[in-house]
Formats: structure tokens, C-alpha cells, sequence
């Protein structure tokens, strides 16, 4: 009552704290800590996604959620969280994996008879092979002369992929995935999609981007992160490249930042070790990718100065962050590769690295 609530609505607060002080400890302390001050919101939001583990794994969720707590935008710290509960109870996340909804609907367009719509909620990896076969059937149709948008060729391509006949008329079969009685070996599969169409198959591309622990490769129960779709279990990753021909391609080194090039340009390579490096973007309290947004010399790039564009002086940055600091008087000073000091134009101090943003008393 006297946080102004319902009797109802007190006593889930009061079960919240109770649980993050004996189950979740560590959260409480980021909570009640007045150097820290986490939100108490996201605390609670804690408490609710444990729901249904036990004490061991309470431990578990709290000793890898808690420093991130207060330090960590809430979409990034979800993110953990979500991951954390995943590897404390792997079991349950299958379970929930298979009990979530799933529907195809259609319907018709109430001020336009002519057009309807098409909404669906399916597993992640038939919704990934589905957007690509969508983009494989709109670039067939554009290398046709079709001069529509592009929005307008991924709709009718939706139309032909109604009929199989006609997919297959235009790309061929170009992929094994979901065959009654799918091929034993990839040079089977290869086999069997050079043969099945006359037509040269046109394999539509969809790329992964997946960090994985060394350590975990051979445990099914080991955690992975997908960009853009987030934490997985090793065993979810193999659905999501069931019957498509995979390519692994050359892992990028994250430990050394050093070796660069004498140029303002920034290579493939050296763009996607930053990338890896740093998941996010390196301002404070950002929750954007860092593949989203542009490297950023952190010492400002001047000719004549060789290996100035290298990983231990790149960040990923937004355009307008990379503006503040070029024109409105923010500074950043690089602290370690993937670390850098903040100093606003007033004079806050704040780190931000692979943990959060963690601001300076001064």
C-alpha cells in the first residue's frame, strides 16, 4: 500500500525481492548497491524468466547475469539472460522450443478485394530458408526484365512459391530440405538437385553468423549465439542448416590487434575481426550491432602515420556518436582492443566494453 499498488500487485513485488535476495543474490546486491543503483524492473524481469528452476540453477542464471545488471543496456542484458536460463536448463528451453505456437494464416484485404495477406509463425529455420527462397524467386524475376520494386517481386514471388510447379519451372530444385526421403550424403544431395531440373539450380544464399566457445563444439548442450536471432543451444544450430550446404568459412582471430594497414580504407578481414570482437556498438549504453554500424578510428586517422587502421584502433560506432565525437566534443580514449574511456563534454567518465557500460564516480 505504501508503494501505492494493490494488495495483489504488493505481494508479487514482495516474492520478487524475496527470491533475488535468496535465490539471486548477486542481482540483488547490483540492485542495492548506490554505486551501481540496477533497476529494480529489471531485476524483477529476471526473477520471471527463472521461473521453474531450482536453486542450483538460480546460482547459475545469477552468477552469469549479475554483472551485466546495471551495466548492460535491457536488450543486451535480456539477451544474457535468455542465454543463461538456456544453459542452466537446457531441457526446458528444447521443451519450450517445441511447444511455442506455430500457424499459417490468409486472408483477404477488407478495402482491396484483389489483394490479401499471408501471416505465419514457424520454426526459425524454415523462416530463414523461406526469406531467401523469396529473394532467389525476386532476383530470377529481375534477371527476367521484371521492373517492379523489389517489395513488389518478394509478393509475387509468395504467388509462385504457391505453386511448386511453377518454382520449379523458374529456379529449379534448389535445395534437399524438407524431402520425404532426403539424400544420405551431401554428393548425393549435390546429385540430386543437378538432376532433378534440366535447369541449372540457382541455391539460394542465406548466411549464419554463429560464436561459439571452442570448448563447447562436442556438447550439445553448449551455447551458441546466432546474430540475429540470439542464444541457441549447439544442437538448435544444426536445424537451422538442415539440408543446405554448409560452408564454413575461415575462423576470424580475435586476440590479436595489432597488425593493420597503411590506409584509411578498412579490409574484410580486419572489419570482421573488429565485429567479432565487439558484437556491439562501442558507445555508451548501445544495444546495436556492431555489423550495423561504421569502424570508427578511435585516434582520428592522419596521412603519413603508418598501421593506423588496425583492430586495437577501430571501434564500432553510429554515424551520429561518430559525429559527437568528431564535432561536439566527446573524447574517446582506447584502453585495451574492444575498451575504450568515454568522456562527455561535461566531463562524465564512462568504460564501455564486451560487458556494459560502466560509468566513473569523479
Amino acid at each position: 500500500m505504501a508503494n501505492r499498488c494493490s494488495e495483489g500487485a504488493a505481494r508479487i513485488l514482495v516474492d520478487a525481492v524475496a527470491t533475488l535476495m535468496h535465490r539471486l543474490p548477486g542481482c540483488w546486491a547490483r540492485v542495492a548497491d548506490e554505486t551501481v543503483r540496477a533497476p529494480l524492473w529489471q531485476a524483477r524481469r529476471i526473477v520471471q524468466s527463472c521461473a521453474g528452476l531450482d536453486d542450483k540453477q538460480h546460482r547459475q542464471v545469477d552468477a552469469g547475469v549479475s554483472p551485466g545488471l546495471g551495466a548492460l543496456p535491457p536488450k543486451r542484458l535480456f539477451e544474457a539472460v535468455t542465454a543463461q536460463v538456456t544453459n542452466a536448463d537446457p531441457d526446458g528451453a528444447r521443451l519450450q522450443a517445441r511447444r511455442a505456437e506455430r500457424f499459417a494464416r490468409t486472408g483477404g484485404d477488407r478495402l482491396d478485394p484483389m489483394t490479401g495477406w499471408v501471416c505465419a509463425r514457424t520454426d526459425r529455420a524454415d523462416a530463414i530458408f523461406l526469406d531467401a527462397t523469396l529473394q532467389l524467386i525476386a532476383d530470377a524475376l529481375a534477371s527476367q526484365g521484371d521492373d517492379r520494386d523489389p517489395d513488389q517481386r518478394r509478393a509475387a514471388a509468395v504467388g509462385i512459391i504457391a505453386n511448386p510447379a511453377a518454382a520449379v519451372q523458374l529456379i529449379g530444385v534448389h535445395t534437399t530440405r524438407g524431402m520425404i526421403n532426403p539424400p544420405a550424403s551431401q554428393a548425393d544431395a549435390a546429385a540430386v538437385i543437378d538432376e532433378a531440373k534440366h535447369l541449372p539450380p540457382l541455391v539460394p544464399h542465406t548466411h549464419l553468423y554463429v560464436h561459439v566457445c571452442a570448448d563447447t563444439l562436442d556438447d550439445p548442450d553448449g551455447i551458441a549465439r546466432v546474430e540475429g536471432i540470439g542464444p541457441v543451444l549447439l544442437d538448435q544450430v544444426k536445424q537451422l542448416t538442415a539440408g543446405s550446404r554448409v560452408r564454413v568459412t575461415k575462423t576470424v582471430y580475435v586476440g590479436d590487434g595489432s597488425v593493420g594497414v597503411d590506409a584509411y580504407e578498412i579490409p574484410d578481414q580486419i572489419r570482421e575481426q573488429v565485429i567479432a570482437r565487439d558484437r556491439y556498438a562501442l558507445a555508451p549504453w548501445s544495444s546495436v550491432l556492431a555489423r550495423r554500424q561504421d569502424l570508427d578510428h578511435i585516434e582520428p586517422y592522419r596521412e603519413g602515420i603508418p598501421n593506423q587502421t588496425r583492430p586495437d584502433n577501430l571501434a564500432p560506432q553510429s554515424r551520429s556518436f561518430h559525429r559527437w565525437k568528431t564535432h561536439a566534443g566527446w573524447r574517446a580514449i582506447p584502453l585495451r582492443p574492444g575498451a575504450i574511456l568515454w568522456i562527455s563534454p561535461t566531463g562524465q567518465l564512462a568504460t564501455v566494453d564486451n560487458t556494459g557500460t560502466h560509468p566513473l564516480r569523479t
